[in-house]
């Protein structure tokens, strides 16, 4: 049986990595690993998650916003930047 070695990424490749797929990839010890597509159980966590963060954010008062990321990534900006 031949073993064909994987390909070996640089995080700026893997930055620009595209193929012709809608798959998303993440970068593991310089390998590519597909990521399941999101269910309906992780847009719940993300909802949940999004109320927490917007929540926390209204009771100290930061100046920050809370945005969902199309791609499933939650992320807390700053509106002093």
């Amino acid at each position: 049986m031949i073993e064909t070695k994987p390909n070996i990424y640089t995080f700026a490749e893997y930055s620009q990595y595209q193929d012709s797929t809608d798959n998303k990839y993440e970068l593991v010890n310089g390998e590519l690993i597909s990521l399941t597509p999101p269910s309906g159980i992780h847009a719940l966590i993300l909802t949940f998650l999004f109320q927490e963060f917007y929540r926390e954010v209204i009771r100290i008062n930061a100046p920050w916003q809370v945005i969902s990321v199309i791609s499933y990534q939650l992320s807390v900006i700053s509106l002093l930047q």
